[in-house]
């Protein structure tokens, strides 16, 4: 009699119902490929199939309300334009911070562009009369912004010459704050008796 070859697994029928865990994560990891290749393929497709409008027409991307008129254009910007401020806190405490803001007002963008410096020592004094405490609520960070806010416009208006508020938001962007002062930047030292 001849010696009977063992049957490996894999050749070994399956039960009827079902499939193998190999086959079974083949058809997975096919799906998987497939339906991201489509979302892909969508998504550039979105993107380079955008309408940019000819010479003459407005951007097909604007939106364009019910009267027909494209909505205002607004302008944002960054005090100080890259990094941030330092601003000492009357309590001895410390806050390092940076501010956006935007108008509609071109001229009011311009002049803030202009005196920029002018703009952060502004935004500094203001920071400059919280406390640690009070920063470090959520009620002391909404008065913090409302008083830049009017800070802010007090400027535009002192520079462009309005006679009314031009700055339409402000938001103020604490990134530490520290119940003790910095020095050049960074953290005090720790001292030893």
């Amino acid at each position: 009699m001849a010696p009977k070859r063992m049957i490996r697994k894999s050749e070994q029928p399956q039960e009827p119902g079902y499939p193998s865990l190999q086959s079974h994560l083949t058809t997975r990891r096919r799906f998987l490929e497939v339906a991201g290749v489509a979302v892909a393929a969508g998504g550039l497709a979105t993107a380079c199939g955008r309408a940019l409008g000819n010479e003459g027409e407005p951007d097909a991307s604007t939106p364009t309300p019910p009267g027909g008129d494209p909505g205002p254009d607004y302008y944002t910007m960054r005090i100080p334009d890259d990094g941030e401020l330092y601003a000492y806190l009357i309590d001895g405490g410390s806050a390092q911070f940076y501010v956006e803001l935007a108008t509609y007002h071109y001229d009011s963008f311009g002049a803030l562009a202009d005196h920029i410096d002018d703009a952060a020592s502004r935004a500094r004094s203001t920071l400059q009369e919280y406390t640690y405490d009070s920063l470090n609520t959520a009620q002391g960070l909404i008065a913090a912004e409302d008083d830049l806010h009017e800070a802010m416009d007090a400027l535009v208006m002192e520079l462009s010459a309005h006679s009314e508020a031009t700055i339409e938001a402000l938001t103020l962007h604490i990134t530490y704050l520290d119940p003790e002062p910095m020095m050049m930047g960074e953290a005090p030292f720790p001292s030893y008796p």
